[in-house]
């Protein structure tokens, strides 16, 4: 049996952004996900996101 945790926001925003960015590489860490796309109107999340991410995880901003 596979179990997931679910994340959800009161609100919608970008002081989210670092939840996220913590819930995703801790994803990540299980091994089986090695991709990851990012939406970014202005470039500063797909930053944050870069900065964060392992060098071995394909990231697409």
């Amino acid at each position: 049996m596979i179990k997931k945790e679910i994340a959800y926001f009161e609100q919608g925003g970008v002081e989210n952004t670092e939840d996220v960015i913590e819930i995703v590489y801790q994803r990540l860490q299980e091994g089986d996900i090695r991709s990851v796309v990012v939406a970014s109107s202005r470039g500063e999340t797909g930053l944050k996101f870069a900065q964060r991410m392992a060098k071995d995880t394909n990231l697409v901003v």
